[in-house]
């Protein structure tokens, strides 16, 4: 990564918050961009172990008036 991001694009930062909805698990990061990083999710199970990608966009304190109102949403996690 070129340009230095802030405390909370790392990893580290991300994967204390693990399990993400009670059962993904970061692997490794696959991506990054200005305001987010990509990261490989995967979770097990009895039928076998699936993977997936999840995206953790930051959002600066000083952001947070310019998107008041606006409807947040997330994409639902789907076995491929």
């Amino acid at each position: 990564m070129g340009k230095k991001l802030s405390r909370y694009m790392d990893q580290d930062y991300f994967k204390k918050y693990e399990p993400f909805w009670d059962e993904w698990r970061i692997t490794r990061l696959i991506g990054t961009g200005n305001y987010s990083l990509v990261f490989e999710i995967e979770r097990s199970d009895y039928w076998g172990s699936y993977k997936a990608a999840l995206r953790a966009v930051t959002i600066s304190p000083q952001s947070l008036g310019a998107i008041n109102g606006v409807k947040l949403s997330t994409t639902v996690i789907r076995a491929w």
